[in-house]
């Protein structure tokens, strides 16, 4: 799947959401430069767990993983 079909697709079903990075409930960690200012949630495993991370290029680098959604506010 590509970035294009994962941007197009409803969060709910399989797409992505994108998030301030201010929204998360935790430290980010130094790889976050000033220059993201949105993160991304990729929902998986029905719903119940979430990868959060930031991408550059084509590559998706995860920061963390969201298994009791609690690290923002949905």
């Amino acid at each position: 799947m590509t970035w294009l079909q994962l941007e197009l697709k409803n969060k709910k079903d399989g797409g992505i959401e994108r998030i301030p990075k201010e929204c998360l409930k935790k430290s980010l960690p130094y790889v976050v430069t000033d220059d993201i200012d949105k993160l991304y949630v990729l929902r998986f495993a029905s719903q119940q767990c979430r990868l959060i991370g930031f991408r550059r290029g084509n590559i998706f680098f995860v920061l963390f993983i969201d298994p009791d959604l609690s690290l923002y506010n949905h």
